[in-house]
């Protein structure tokens, strides 16, 4: 799926909460621009998860304020 550059702007926008993951075995680029793409929405002060599977142990060297989490519980968040 492709967006333009104003309807990607347009959904990030427009939503409440924002859902950031991957497939459990993710390579360094895929990570990097989830990370990439937290960081944005720290700054455009959004509300997301950023989640990948088995992913914390592998991450355990970046510091706050990115949190990635390895598990997504039903939290009615979304």
């Amino acid at each position: 799926m492709e967006f333009s550059q104003s309807q990607l702007k347009s959904l990030v926008t427009d939503a409440r909460r924002i859902l950031l993951t991957g497939p459990e075995s993710a390579s360094l680029d895929v990570l990097a621009t989830a990370l990439a793409w937290s960081i944005f929405l720290h700054q455009e002060k959004k509300d997301f998860d950023l989640v990948f599977a088995n992913t914390k142990n592998k991450l355990s060297f970046i510091k706050a304020p990115q949190k990635i989490e390895s598990n997504l519980q039903p939290q009615g968040k979304f």
